[in-house]
């Protein structure tokens, strides 16, 4: 690391200062509560969204509960609790329409306080017209989307498929140890 301050010729103490500074300079702090406020806001309807769709689209009944096995490995038990108190009290045909538009406003309105804080970072100024900056937000929050969906079905349905595919295979072993 010193070799490195030496190259670009700061002391330690011009780098923290020159980080500070900059840091302040482009709102880090309160971008990054921005960014949280918009990304937490659309947790739950996307989470909502996700998994009405997997249990719609499957025909397997415990699509959910495996899905909620995930969720409570990663979160904390508080909050996997009230994750399971949500879902159970919101799951049905007709939210999930709503929760769909929910989830889109709010993760593109994520995407769109992104862009504004890269710009910020990269001292640019925006130079495309306000309805192509959300429409890009809008095609990257729902890019984003698909993306997760997939990835949710690749861990959910993983060893079925594999087990279709190649049974009694060395990749179904190692998704059954990981």
């Amino acid at each position: 690391m010193a070799a490195i301050l030496r190259l670009a010729g700061l002391g330690w103490r011009e780098l923290v200062r020159t980080t500070w500074r900059g840091t302040v300079r482009n709102k880090v702090v309160n971008r990054a509560a921005e960014l949280a406020f918009w990304f937490l806001l659309g947790f739950f309807p996307m989470l909502l969204c996700v998994t009405s769709m997997v249990a719609m689209l499957s025909s397997a009944p415990s699509s959910q509960g495996t899905l909620m096995k995930y969720v409570g490995e990663v979160l904390p038990s508080a909050a996997s609790h009230l994750v399971r108190q949500v879902l159970a009290q919101t799951t049905g045909s007709g939210r999930v329409w709503f929760s769909l538009m929910f989830a889109l406003w709010s993760s593109s309105s994520a995407t769109s306080g992104l862009i504004d804080t890269l710009n910020a970072i990269y001292d640019l100024k925006e130079s495309r017209p306000w309805w192509k900056s959300r429409l890009l937000s809008v095609a990257l929050a729902i890019a984003l989307g698909v993306l997760l969906t997939a990835a949710l079905i690749i861990v959910v349905y993983g060893p079925f498929i594999l087990h279709k595919i190649a049974p009694g295979s060395a990749p179904l072993y190692v998704w059954k140890i990981a």
